[in-house]
């Protein structure tokens, strides 16, 4: 589907993207079945979507001039320093408000290493910020304690981060220890 806005820009703050990688991927989400991934209980949602997404190069030339606006935030990630700088000059051809780096997808093999990693992920940011020509947001994830919080706040800070978007999707073995969780594969 092609996404419709019907807000004035005006009112609305920002508009994310989902969170794309250098190459597309399928992650968990199958559009035939979306309850395989997604489960509705008591007091909220689970899910286990994963990082589904076309890649950055179809979305530059296929979605972002439908959703051109001054406050779109594109949101990356990637298990590499090198595809994520090279998703960075992609973007610096695009009109935006800030680019979100996300370090935090549950679903994905990659985002406890960049955050528990304090020497990779200051050497991710500065060359980032190398090449960046935008506001720079990090999304970190919900697993670290609040001293490594703490210590994940400094690097961000040397690295040159404008904003940090301090959760994402919670993991389930963390809100409910020891259950399984509905959507186990």
């Amino acid at each position: 589907r092609r996404f419709r806005h019907s807000f004035a820009d005006e009112i609305l703050g920002a508009l994310t993207t989902k969170t794309l990688t250098a190459a597309p991927r399928r992650g968990n989400w199958r559009g035939w079945n979306p309850w395989q991934v997604l489960r509705k209980l008591r007091g909220g949602w689970v899910n286990a979507i994963g990082l589904t997404n076309p890649g950055i190069d179809w979305f530059i030339a296929n979605e972002y001039p439908r959703i051109h606006r001054k406050n779109l935030i594109v949101s990356i990630t990637g298990g590499c320093a090198s595809d994520i700088v090279d998703m960075v000059h992609k973007l610096n051809a695009v009109e935006m408000l800030a680019v979100e780096l996300n370090l935090s997808c549950p679903n994905s093999p990659d985002w406890i290493r960049w955050q528990d990693e304090p020497r990779l992920l200051l050497s991710l940011l500065e060359a980032v910020r190398l090449t960046l020509r935008h506001p720079l947001i990090v999304k970190i994830g919900y697993h670290a304690s609040v001293e490594k919080r703490l210590g994940l706040s400094q690097v961000l800070r040397s690295g040159g981060v404008e904003i940090v978007a301090m959760i994402n999707t919670i993991p389930f073995a963390q809100i409910f220890p020891g259950r399984k969780s509905p959507l186990s594969f």
